[in-house]
């Protein structure tokens, strides 16, 4: 199934290519966002179990 296919079943039309980047954008963001949350956790840790 393409990714058109799935876009017309839940919003009637394909997307546009400008809609595409819209929510990709945001999309990006937050899973950058989820990374950086885990490896501040990472370090974070790394400094509590290396602390003298």
């Amino acid at each position: 199934m393409s990714i058109a296919t799935l876009e017309e079943d839940v919003f009637g039309e394909p997307l546009t290519p400008f809609e595409r980047l819209a929510a990709g954008i945001p999309a990006a963001l937050a899973a950058a966002g989820h990374v950086l949350l885990v490896a501040v956790a990472a370090l974070l840790l790394f400094v509590l179990v290396t602390a003298p």
